[in-house]
């Protein structure tokens, strides 16, 4: 056998092996993912610390979510980045904003860089930070606190950088500059070494000088880790310039952070710390007199002689240049069982206050309190009302017609109902002038919905909602016309095959054939069938399950099922031809499938607990790598997408209420998309590519999905000598593909096709390199590089060239 030929067979080996582990073969898509709070003035979203700008407010929160407050009304900017819990923001101007914050692996092991955002007026774009040079930094997990500056050509972020988890969680102090073209580690700062625990937190620029608080423990030894313990040392820093000078703060304390830091001139700050507040005069910082009993999270004021302060708790102080005085004590939101985070205003127009766990926003003026965000955190039942609230089941018939529905708990009674939206307010629907209670559904036997969480539901085409709950016979059905008006209430179960105690897990509407699937005393795996006005149970092989979790199918003679298994070890997947359903020969080793999905019949998902992930090509069933995601994430809940390259999956997290996360699949690995609060339910909206969640603390999000148009360049790269040259690169791509060309050097310019749409060309020059350096930049066209490389000026080099040419 010739070389030639034997080269050929290993080609047509490799490419049979990529074909059969890959599960398409395409190229992976990338996606954008933007997402939209659809809570009423927005809310409910965790609120970080605010930010004052004039009379603006700016308020960082999680889920890439930045709200802003002005004029009585609260708005939302969307800054690109889900998954980042935003903490800081500084503003230039309105086309010139920064946000900073935590990166989506901020407590586990993949590493990730600072979160630092940019808004140009139009849209979010994140920053490049170059860690060159700082290998102790690579691979590693930041959290960015704040960000400031004299100009938005020189700033500062500050936080801290997190070792991977290795059973310790040590970490230290970072601090970030940006000269106008990239961010970079500050290498003169004063850190600390290893063994110690060092967090920047907040940042002033005042009287041209730069100021970062800082928190430092002592590591040592506590039961089975190593935990900051021992004396806690506080120190505000200063930089002017040429170098840091340190100046403590308050006493040596293992639980006395900085709390909160405010400052007006460089010879006149407040800061708070542990249980006290310290005042600095230029020198050093001085114990206050506090009225109150909580050291405060958050100052502002109007100058050095009228400051107000936040508690933890919303204890509310005012400093009137002699002393503090004790304003509020108690806050209506102590209910709510968050930790406030910041404020503003003043007591002769209203104190407004933010929460960090259901984004309460609210104000106190005269003596009373008014809740101004939290209309799902207490809506009304008749006369009762939850301040717990979770949706469990969202549907929209159109981005101006969305529907969700659950309950809360109030005095443990748990009330369900469903809100509307119209696409500008959400509202109860009403039965005879009241909030609708789904325990007054009626269903065999007549339990409705009065002590269970909605669990699973559907919404078919002529308005019925059918809803089941957490409990055995606790469902029932009702209809409602286009206009949210309820027509009906429907018994829904009829006698569910036998007169036993039942209850669906889901439903499944396929070419108008209307199934539910569940169990029958917690033991029975059931699927039923709705013919006409009554419910037919079908005849499915109950040896392998215990309940039926999920239903899905293209067509009536194409459906398929899965559930809990009877086996703790594997389980099956039923199949349903039009005519019988059968289990499918293949025991896939999961003890719980939660939910199943496909794009057509060659390209099937089911996943379950244990990151149970299974992929069925057409043929056989494969089980895929839920790579690429946190370890604290337990269970896949839930699988959909719009098309066989556009895969979406919700995982669970044991324990948590606010760590729900929505993953991309590219065809290798799991890319995260949103990491916001524990998500219960989800609605796929094809047409438009938009996916809908709901789930605790009432919070829904409309997550919009975007696929850059592609552009291909016919090469890479090029090499120019020292005198440099001109060049063209051709664009291919899709004739309603814009596309822009930057260039990331001086030397290098574009002179044309700076931007176009479709096929094009960029043409380019390359100024002559007078140094005695090879140098290198790029081309960046709409993310595909092009990478100039130039030789050095040289006079040996210009010498063996003349002498070549003579030759």
């Amino acid at each position: 056998m010739t070389k030639h030929n034997q080269l050929k067979q290993l080609l047509l080996a490799l490419l049979l092996i990529f074909h059969v582990s890959s599960a398409w073969s395409a190229p992976p898509l990338v996606l954008n993912a933007v997402i939209e709070p659809l809570n009423p003035i927005p809310g409910d979203f965790p609120m970080n610390k605010v930010v004052r700008d004039g009379q603006d407010v700016y308020i960082p929160s999680r889920c890439g979510i930045l709200y802003k407050y002005s004029n009585a009304k609260l708005t939302t900017y969307i800054t690109g980045n889900s998954t980042a819990n935003l903490r800081g923001f500084k503003k230039f101007s309105d086309s010139d904003m920064y946000v900073v914050g935590e990166g989506y692996d901020s407590e586990h092991t993949q590493g990730s860089i600072p979160i630092i955002m940019h808004y140009d007026g139009t849209r979010w774009e994140a920053m490049p930070v170059d860690l060159a040079g700082f290998s102790d930094l690579v691979g590693y997990n930041f959290t960015m606190y704040s960000i400031g500056g004299a100009s938005p050509t020189d700033m500062y972020a500050v936080g801290k950088v997190q070792y991977a988890y290795t059973g310790i969680y040590p970490w230290k102090g970072v601090i970030l500059h940006y000269d106008g073209s990239i961010w970079s580690p500050v290498a003169d700062f004063p850190y600390t070494p290893i063994n110690q625990y060092q967090t920047l937190k907040d940042i002033a620029y005042v009287d041209g000088k730069l100021f970062v608080t800082c928190d430092i423990y002592t590591s040592g030894y506590l039961g089975s880790k190593t935990w900051p313990i021992g004396s806690g040392n506080n120190f505000v820093y200063r930089y002017d310039g040429n170098a840091w000078t340190q100046f403590p703060v308050g006493i040596s304390d293992p639980n006395a952070g900085i709390n909160a830091f405010l400052a007006f001139t460089e010879i006149d700050m407040f800061v708070s710390q542990g249980n006290g507040i310290y005042r600095f005069d230029g020198t050093q910082f001085n114990a206050m007199q506090m009225d109150g009993t909580e050291a405060p999270i958050d100052f502002w004021g109007k100058s050095a002689d009228d400051v107000y302060s936040l508690g933890p708790s919303g204890e509310i102080q005012h400093w009137d240049g002699l002393h503090w005085d004790n304003i509020v004590v108690s806050n209506l939101s102590q209910g709510y069982g968050g930790h406030f985070t910041g404020g503003w205003g003043d007591m002769s127009t209203g104190i407004f206050t933010t929460t960090d766990r259901y984004g309460v926003l609210q104000k106190y003026y005269n003596e009373h309190w008014t809740i101004l965000n939290a209309f799902f955190s207490m809506h009304y039942l008749g006369s009762a009302y939850t301040n717990s609230n979770y949706f469990n089941f969202i549907v929209a018939e159109s981005p101006s017609q969305i529907y969700v529905a659950g309950g809360g708990d109030f005095h443990g009674q748990e009330n369900n109902t469903i809100f509307s939206y119209d696409g500008t307010r959400w509202a109860p629907l009403l039965l005879n002038g009241n909030a609708i209670n789904l325990s007054q559904v009626p269903s065999y036997p007549p339990y409705g919905l009065n002590s269970v969480n909605v669990l699973a539901g559907i919404r078919t085409k002529d308005g019925t909602f059918y809803f089941s709950g957490d409990n055995s016979n606790a469902w029932g059905a009702i209809k409602v016309d286009n206009s949210g008006a309820i027509t009906e209430f429907m018994p829904a179960v009829g006698t569910w095959g036998s007169n036993q105690p039942s209850n669906p897990k889901t439903f499944l509407d396929i070419d108008d054939v209307l199934l539910a699937g569940g169990y029958v005393n917690n033991e029975i795996p059931v699927i039923h069938v709705k013919s006409a006005d009554a419910w037919v149970e079908m005849d499915i092989d109950k040896s392998y399950h215990k309940v039926i979790n999920g239903l899905w199918g293209n067509s009536k003679t194409n459906i398929y099922a899965v559930g809990e298994s009877r086996d703790t070890r594997t389980t099956r997947v039923l199949h349903f031809d039009g005519t019988q359903w059968t289990a499918i020969n293949t025991y896939l080793p999961s003890a719980n499938l939660r939910t199943i999905w496909g794009s057509d019949s060659n390209n099937i998902y089911a996943v379950g607990n244990e990151k149970s992930l299974y992929h069925y090509n057409g043929s056989a069933w494969e089980q895929l790598e839920f790579n690429n995601i946190d370890s604290v994430v337990n269970d896949i809940t839930h699988i959909t997408g719009f098309s066989d390259r556009e895969v979406f999956a919700v995982t669970y997290t044991a324990g948590s209420s606010e760590d729900g996360r929505l993953y991309y699949y590219n065809g290798t690995a799991w890319i995260p998309l949103v990491k916001c609060f524990q998500i219960t339910g989800v609605y796929t909206d094809k047409a438009n590519k938009i996916i809908y969640l709901c789930g605790f603390q009432g919070q829904i999000l409309k997550v919009s999905i975007t696929t850059p148009c592609s552009v291909v360049i016919d090469s890479t790269s090029a090499t120019f000598g020292s005198q440099g040259g001109s060049g063209v690169i051709n664009v291919t791509a899709a004739t309603d593909c814009d596309w822009v060309a930057s260039a990331s050097d001086p030397w290098l310019t574009i002179t044309e096709g700076a931007s176009g749409t479709g096929n094009g060309k960029v043409v380019y020059t390359v100024a002559p390199n007078t140094t005695h350096h090879a140098r290198s930049g790029t081309i960046n066209i709409s993310g595909s590089i092009f990478t100039v490389n130039q030789k050095p000026s040289s006079t040996i080099q210009s010498i063996i060239t003349i002498l070549l040419n003579t030759q």
